[in-house]
């Protein structure tokens, strides 16, 4: 059990895991690929083409479980594998030195030498030239226990200690894989700093009060981290003990490692990019999907002599011999990328997906149409590549869609069209479904995929969506199917001090509550029209006063439904991003809350937010090309775990028998926290199948009537105005934005 639990917590380490030479370079503000011109940004761009060799890493030894990258060091690759020993009966780890250019072992495999005891390591990093620096996961009684071993090159143990009893270390640190060393200090990063060890793998000193994302050691000796989220490196040198912050930024940078001469290798989530550590200039060396690499992260890199590039990372592909459904397995692969001039290279045409984001179902699905179509490849605009904030991503992908730059397929999150519709920017979808044979309505929810129908036309095909909920407390409510706005005006009066509504903490946000599940039963009952003189909405007003009128800056709301299951709350509005997110909270409060309609004027109550929605540009010169891309993207399986509920059944099907597996035997998960026993039976299938066949589009506010309801209602709560006069206001600023927009 304890070897079990080791090679599982390898196994989740490993998932969690995520140089110039020559090259000719252009302004990436200036670079056009096709009809598409990328967002402003200062990182050049090496104008040659990287072609890749991609190969399974095995090891010759029918004995051996499995080999995983463990680290480089002058040229030299040491591969980890696993071997049962049979007279000790356990496994043990091996460390195999292999030639990064040539392939082939350079001296013999060893182990690690610590007495009888087996020793399992968890990451490994060089330590000189003469040495080993590792960490080593043990289990003793269900609990993790992490030791620290310093070794010769011959596996010879020269020190241990046990990282929990060193002193300076916080005994409720938790310790990550990556660990550097330059010899003489040690690099250790746990759950809330950076730190350094020194001689006799004493603590020395902590050099940063947050946890790198990831760190290497330059040629030049010093430490080169990813020190937030938004993609800032830092670099400490050890011979000053100065930290200098910030050196350069790269935009949803997830993992660094060392290249060649003064270069550092950042690996974002669709790109190899290079920093010079002397100039710290940025040059994008290549797309891993134009390499035909379809990863995310990566376990290591290293560029040899030759100025070759190698990438170690792991595929994670369906395991159809295990027999159980949703099963996956790890293979590791090893790239090695060499760089091409462009004239050398024959060109092919290009069609262009622009994203925010890029999910590996979507590389998936990217990847296998390039194998099949090698003389027209999709090529990938990310633009959480270039741009780490969100609004900063929205605002660039409005201003480059509006003004003219043209992507063949354009992939929405949460999407409004009509901006991009009312320009004649995108292509009606309905006629390519009519015409297309192979095309069948009935493999999809139809409700989901077409849910951005309107009338004849049809601009965007939804591939996945979050299903929202109407949750109420049983003990108030009863177990009725159906509640009315009377029920909770009538609740409220009985729970008049209470907080009422989830996460609701004033007047403005209880009317906007309802107003945003179905602003038509209070704002006139038609799709597109604002009445606020209506009976309805004074009665909303009405109950949105007994909420104070402004929030207290001391208050902050909980996320877990604890209060609605006690009956402190009554309502709340649940957002289920994924399968997974109906199964934990049914799992928590069991049959203390349910689901109600009866607050929208059509369906049950369940509806829907659109994600995941694809477009094709009205200017594409491969529309039809683009066309057989979308439908590939909208059968593409989510290859780790489900960000939200698909369109696609076949998808569906296949993500529940993902979570049946994790979840028939009643697994536990800790939420915030606590210890939550999450359990999935056969009934739940038809639950989320009921959710995605009946879920309607939610009827929220407009967001500009969201924006003028949010600055002129709360006058009406605080005193300031009475409700005619907030009435009369809110009335005529809306009425001239309708106006305006006709």
């Amino acid at each position: 059990m304890k070897r079990m639990k080791s090679v599982l917590s390898v196994l989740v380490l490993l998932l969690l895991a995520t140089g110039m030479y020559g090259c000719g370079k252009e302004s990436e503000t200036s670079k056009k690929a096709g009809n598409v011109t990328s967002a402003d940004t200062t990182v050049a761009k090496d104008d040659g083409v990287y072609q890749s060799t991609i190969e399974k890493t095995e090891v010759d030894n029918a004995a051996s479980d499995s080999i995983r990258y463990g680290c480089a060091y002058n040229g030299i690759v040491y591969y980890i594998y696993s071997k049962f020993d049979e007279n000790r009966q356990y496994y043990m780890d091996f460390i195999r030195p292999v030639s990064a250019e040539t392939g082939e072992k350079v001296r013999e495999d060893f182990s690690i030498n610590d007495g009888e005891d087996p020793v399992y390591i968890s990451s490994i990093a060089p330590c000189g030239d003469d040495a080993f620096i590792f960490t080593s996961n043990h289990w003793e009684e269900d609990k993790s226990i992490f030791w620290l071993y310093k070794c010769s090159a011959d596996g010879t143990v020269l020190n241990k200690k046990n990282l929990s009893e060193i002193p300076g270390i916080p005994e409720d640190a938790t310790f990550y894989s990556g660990i550097a060393s330059d010899g003489t200090n040690i690099y250790l990063p746990t759950d809330t700093k950076l730190l350094v060890l020194g001689e006799g793998l004493n603590y020395k000193r902590t050099i940063s009060d947050s946890t790198p994302m990831s760190m290497c050691l330059g040629d030049d000796g010093c430490l080169y981290f990813i020190d937030n989220f938004e993609g800032n490196i830092s670099v400490y040198n050890p011979i000053t003990d100065k930290i200098t912050e910030s050196i350069a930024n790269i935009p949803s940078a997830r993992a660094l490692f060392k290249g060649g001469d003064g270069e550092i290798f950042a690996a974002t989530n669709t790109s190899l990019k290079s920093l010079n550590t002397v100039t710290k200039e940025i040059v994008k060396l290549f797309d891993y999907l134009d390499a035909n690499i379809n990863a995310t992260s990566f376990n290591g890199m290293l560029r040899d002599k030759s100025g070759d590039i190698h990438l170690f990372y792991y595929d994670l592909l369906t395991d159809n011999e295990s027999g159980v459904p949703g099963a996956m397995k790890l293979v590791p692969r090893e790239a090695v990328v060499k760089r091409y001039e462009a004239d050398s290279v024959p060109k092919t045409d290009e069609i262009w997906l622009a994203c925010f984001y890029a999910n590996p179902d979507i590389k998936d699905a990217i990847s296998e149409y390039n194998m099949s179509h090698p003389n027209l490849k999709v090529k990938l605009k990310c633009y959480s590549d270039e741009i780490q904030d969100y609004n900063a991503q929205v605002e660039a992908y409005d201003r480059d869609l509006l003004n003219g730059v043209v992507y063949d397929i354009i992939k929405f999150d949460r999407p409004d069209l009509s901006k991009y519709t009312e320009k004649g920017l995108l292509e009606n979808l309905l006629p390519y479904i009519e015409k297309d044979s192979s095309f069948d309505l009935n493999n999809y929810y139809e409700n989901i995929l077409l849910a951005k129908k309107e009338d004849d036309k049809l601009y965007g095909l939804v591939s996945g969506t979050m299903i929202i909920d109407l949750l109420g407390n049983v003990a108030t409510f009863g177990d009725k199917e159906s509640i009315t706005f009377d029920d909770v005006v009538k609740a409220r009066a009985e729970k008049p001090g209470t907080p009422f509504i989830h996460y609701v903490t004033n007047g403005l946000g209880a009317a906007l509550t309802f107003l945003n599940i179905d602003y038509r039963m209070y704002l006139g009952g038609k799709e597109g029209v604002y009445d606020f003189t209506t009976p309805e909405f004074k009665k909303l007003c009405e109950f949105a006063s007994t909420f104070p009128a402004t929030t207290n800056d001391d208050f902050i709301p909980a996320y877990s439904f604890e209060e609605l299951a006690e009956g402190t709350e009554v309502l709340a509005r649940e957002y289920y991003w994924s399968p997974e997110a109906y199964l934990t909270t049914k799992s928590r409060y069991g049959s203390k809350i349910k689901s109600y309609t009866g607050l929208k004027l059509d369906g049950d109550s369940y509806y829907m937010e659109p994600s995941s929605t694809y477009s094709i540009s009205a200017q594409s010169n491969h529309k039809e090309e683009a066309w057989e891309v979308i439908k590939i993207l909208l059968d593409a399986k989510n290859k780790y775990s489900s960000s939200e509920f698909r369109a696609s059944k076949e998808v569906t099907a296949y993500d529940l028998d993902y979570y049946y597996m994790m979840f028939k035997d009643n697994i536990s998960v800790r939420i915030n926290g606590t210890d939550t026993r999450i359990l999935m039976d056969k009934s739940d299938y038809d639950v989320i199948e009921n959710m995605l066949e009946h879920a309607t589009l939610g009827h929220r506010l407009d967001d500009i009537v969201r924006d003028i309801v949010s600055e002129e209602l709360p006058a009406y709560f605080t005193g300031e105005k009475s409700f005619d006069e907030v009435v009369k206001v809110m009335q005529k600023r809306v009425n001239l934005y309708i106006e305006e927009k006709k």
